[in-house]
């Protein structure tokens, strides 16, 4: 009677151990950059003037604070965290201080749901506006223009 009350007990409470870590359990459904606030349309490519948004779905409400670590190209990083009150399941994060830390190249972001230790990560490229490079041709042809024009007429 004994070992049957003992198997019992284990089985109930390897349950409920099953259960709990099931209910408490969070991972990220969606974890990607967009274009603006609100946007759920994936965007990995910025122009030096665009601002970089990172869409995040929950699989479910629970969390407490999603905490993302954006890693710049020269490698300096920077933190953008939210804490999270409202049960939402869709956040879209930023960094304050964008338009101070934007550079050119290459940049990963991770992501850490707590509770949990859920992790994700993404990248995105930051590439110069096309109208710098417009006027850098166009300044280098009218330049070599000159050059040739004075050698011809010389």
């Amino acid at each position: 009677m004994m070992k049957r009350s003992i198997k019992y007990l284990v089985v109930v409470l390897f349950t409920l151990s099953i259960f709990a870590g099931s209910v408490f359990a969070q991972d990220f459904a969606s974890f990607y950059t967009v274009g603006s606030s609100g946007s759920t349309t994936q965007q990995t490519v910025f122009g030096y003037g665009d601002i970089p948004w990172l869409y995040v779905e929950l699989d479910s409400t629970g969390a407490t604070a999603i905490n993302t670590t954006w890693t710049a190209p020269s490698s300096a990083v920077d933190n953008a965290n939210i804490t999270i009150d409202d049960g939402l399941v869709e956040y879209w994060i930023t960094l304050i201080d964008w338009s101070s830390v934007k550079e050119v190249g290459d940049w990963d972001i991770d992501g850490l749901i707590a509770p949990g230790g859920a992790t994700a990560s993404t990248s995105f490229t930051v590439v110069p506006e096309p109208v710098s490079s417009t006027l850098f041709v166009i300044g280098s042809a009218t330049l070599g223009f000159r050059r040739f024009k004075k050698r011809k007429f010389a």
